[in-house]
């Protein structure tokens, strides 16, 4: 099997001294993708500062928190393993729902150091991702860490996002996923 660290797109991608020919920026691996709000959210998507979610309102958004009528959720990292990478992934910033408690007490220790002690908390993932069929209400886990935002693992099922996790993708889906997403870097990736 190819090492990901032999193949040059990989090489060509993670050269921070080559700005991107699209956008002029500089980064290092593949970008990390996003969500701006789970999908039952309906409301504006420009975020409200987190301390907003202590005032206890609904509807809410922040950076970090959505409360809606019937639900709470909390952002979190969705983490594809890149097939013959030494820990490379795919990223996604996504939304989990999680039950009134376990949401409370996230809260409440948002600006201290021992979340990575709480969880794993049950929780339904709150999203849908490009190019896979609809994930939205997936059993998963959240496991807070300190000062980071939390890791969603996804319960082992066939669904192909909780495959893609549990398994990892190759290096052209994972560029196949971030060109659906609107940044196509594969033409940079072979030029030479």
């Amino acid at each position: 099997m190819l090492r990901l660290r032999d193949d040059p797109r990989w090489t060509r991608l993670n050269d921070v001294s080559t700005p991107c020919p699209c956008c002029g920026r500089r980064f290092e691996g593949l970008p990390a993708l996003g969500t701006s709000a789970p999908a039952a959210w309906s409301g504006p998507v420009a975020p409200e500062p987190n301390a907003a979610v202590l005032e206890g309102r609904r509807p809410l958004l922040t950076e970090d928190f959505c409360l809606v009528e019937d639900g709470q959720f909390i952002r979190c990292v969705l983490a594809l393993p890149l097939i013959g990478s030494e820990g490379a992934a795919l990223e996604f910033g996504v939304w989990s729902s999680l039950s009134q408690s376990n949401f409370d007490l996230y809260v409440e220790t948002m600006d201290g150091l021992a979340q990575a002690s709480l969880g794993p908390w049950f929780g339904w993932f709150g999203n849908d991702l490009v190019g896979f069929p609809s994930a939205r209400n997936l059993k998963c886990h959240v496991r807070p860490q300190n000062a980071q935002r939390p890791l969603i693992e996804l319960e082992p099922t066939e669904h192909s996002l909780a495959v893609a996790q549990r398994d990892g993708i190759t290096f052209d889906r994972a560029l196949e996923i971030v060109s659906l997403c609107g940044l196509d870097l594969r033409p940079h990736l072979t030029a030479h």
